[in-house]
């Protein structure tokens, strides 16, 4: 208990040196948006009725690899690789959007429609980012910015439909009008496919982070670098799964079918610093809602609370799977040891427990009432050696690892 006392305290001393340092940080403008080359992508764009698309569509998979777009994807049709369905573009203000739903061939593995995203998915995911934008939410490195019908296969002189964020959010539990028009909206388009386009500072999986660090075996400082970065990595990211619960949003009513594993855990540079943050919110459960959905799987009544912290408790899974999530064809991993896993999954634990066992003080006001977790909460932890490391010396040590 005192251990226990004593790690809290510690943390949060450091924790107020990190902010503190967060102010002087200089963050580089031309920054590369990935931390691990992914492949390049020829792009294609849609002009209907005289209209030019919004979205970018995947025309071919090449062999290069890139870790950003030196131009916009308009001067080169050139794209970034992120999963399957989906693409990185390189908008002409020099931002680079996520576009879900732009594979234009299906895959043999994942089904004719994987590479779509059906209306009631699209909207749950770019309602959920609008709710998260307007708290400022700074473990969320993705900001809605459009959704744009999909033309059909079987119509494809259909006129072009573009819903942008800047109108209206498309849910307010104040406001249940808003909503019935919501899914009516969504009843009506059932049998059609959309893009949801969106803003991204990072795009780099925590799984994909842990295959590039473990496909050869380190030694000597080599390892104890590694160690220290994939820790780091993954106490950042069960930080971020705290502040999703402080928030009052749960991945998942169903544990078996769910978006709450390691793939959807993405890196990116905030304010100069390397962090971690959460995407891909199409099966959320918001606090306000969770009593009035029914488990999928007939579990025992539980508290919004018990239910994200067990749902937290099953990534430990993860951390001991075989292959990857996140990547387009999963990855096995080569020298992900038993010893190097449990630690991972410690530091994620460890994450996630200090943030809801800290004093509210050293919150913003902002955040909203949580049940902290009783300090006993923590059976064994993993502090990282570093709890802030700067984007730059994050860099050069992953360069000098791979």
């Amino acid at each position: 208990m005192d251990l226990a006392n004593e790690a809290v305290g510690e943390y949060e001393k450091r924790l107020f040196q990190i902010r503190s340092a967060h102010k002087d940080c200089v963050f580089p403008k031309d920054q590369p948006l990935l931390y691990i080359p992914r492949k390049i992508l020829k792009m294609q764009r849609f002009e209907l009725d005289g209209k030019a698309s919004l979205s970018w569509y995947i025309d071919e998979r090449t062999s290069d690899k890139a870790i950003s777009l030196d131009s916009p994807t308009s001067a080169t049709r050139q794209g970034l690789t992120s999963g399957l369905r989906s693409a990185i573009i390189k908008a002409d203000s020099g931002k680079y959007l996520k576009l879900k739903g732009v594979a234009t061939k299906k895959h043999p593995r994942r089904g004719k429609d994987h590479g779509k995203m059906c209306s009631m998915f699209t909207f749950i995911e770019y309602a959920t980012l609008l709710t998260l934008d307007s708290k400022d939410e700074f473990f969320i490195p993705l900001k809605a910015n459009f959704i744009e019908l999909r033309p059909r296969e079987d119509s494809p002189a259909e006129v072009l439909s573009v819903i942008r964020h800047k109108e209206s959010a498309l849910y307010n539990e104040k406001h249940p009008k808003d909503l019935n028009r919501l899914v009516d909206f969504i009843k009506a388009y059932e049998d059609h496919h959309f893009v949801l386009g969106a803003e991204i500072s990072g795009d780099t999986r925590l799984d994909e982070m842990i295959y590039a660090l473990t496909r050869k075996v380190y030694t000597g400082d080599e390892q104890i670098l590694r160690d220290d970065l994939l820790k780091y990595c993954c106490f950042r990211a069960g930080q971020a799964k705290a502040f999703l619960t402080m928030d009052g949003v749960a991945m998942s009513d169903n544990f078996t079918n769910t978006n709450n594993h390691i793939g959807n855990y993405v890196l990116f540079n905030r304010r100069g610093y390397t962090t971690v943050g959460i995407v891909d919110f199409t099966g959320c459960v918001f606090n306000l809602r969770f009593k009035k959905k029914a488990f999928a799987l007939k579990q025992p009544k539980k508290t919004f609370y018990e239910h994200t912290n067990l749902e937290t408790a099953e990534t430990r899974d993860d951390f001991f799977e075989k292959y990857t999530f996140s990547t387009p064809v999963p990855l096995k991993y080569r020298y992900f040891n038993e010893e190097l896993r449990e630690s991972c999954w410690k530091s994620f634990e460890t994450g996630y427990k200090i943030m809801l066992t800290m004093s509210k003080s050293s919150f913003p006001s902002s955040q909203p009432p949580y049940v902290a977790l009783p300090i006993d909460a923590l059976e064994s932890f993993t502090i990282p050696k570093e709890i802030g490391i700067p984007d730059i010396q994050f860099r050069k040590s992953i360069d000098q690892l791979l």
